[in-house]
């Protein structure tokens, strides 16, 4: 079975890297972390670093083709979904993208 690929948005520390930490642990997944340098990316396995800067519309944007381009769909917000229903502390996955704007690719 193909492992289902998802993106978590400030993957380099705090409740994001957290959010990756237990994903990638599973084995379940390919985790995309989402950060401004992936190159300080922690090692995790499963996971990779992927750059994701949401300063601007235009970066967010072009970030996202990108990401697309070369990992293809991400999965939607159901795994989100399965993953906040078994966490015990109820953690927040974000992913983070801006809705109102026709730049970005939502065919995700």
């Amino acid at each position: 079975m193909e492992k289902r690929t998802i993106l978590v948005t400030g993957a380099n520390r705090g409740i994001g890297l957290a959010i990756c930490e237990a994903l990638s642990s599973q084995g379940h997944f390919k985790v995309l972390m989402g950060m401004r340098e992936p190159s300080e990316a922690t090692k995790l396995p499963h996971a990779q670093g992927v750059k994701l800067d949401l300063s601007t519309r235009e970066g967010l944007a072009s970030d996202l083709q990108k990401i697309l381009e070369q990992y293809g769909p991400i999965d939607d917000s159901s795994i989100m979904r399965e993953f906040c229903m078994k966490a015990t502390l109820g953690l927040l996955i974000l992913v983070t993208m801006i809705m109102h704007s026709e730049s970005i690719p939502l065919h995700l």
